[in-house]
């Protein structure tokens, strides 16, 4: 009886580990989703705060090769 009982723990052990190893992909995963959402929301704000400046600068831009050709 006992080889079944060690068996037993061994697959019990095994079943654990890859567990373990499922809850730390989904770890990761919601780690990575948050850097993803705060890279976003630093772009999307530097991009509207600086859209006048671009803007001002393509036109700007535009204007001079427009008066070269």
């Amino acid at each position: 009886m006992k080889p079944r009982l060690g068996r037993a723990v061994a697959v019990s052990r095994a079943s654990t580990r890859d567990a373990q190893r499922g809850v730390t992909s989904i770890e990761y995963a919601l780690i990575a989703a948050l850097i993803a959402i705060a890279i976003i929301g630093g772009v999307s704000a530097a991009g509207g705060a600086n859209g006048d400046s671009w803007t001002a600068w393509a036109a700007k831009v535009s204007a001079a090769i427009g008066a070269v050709l």
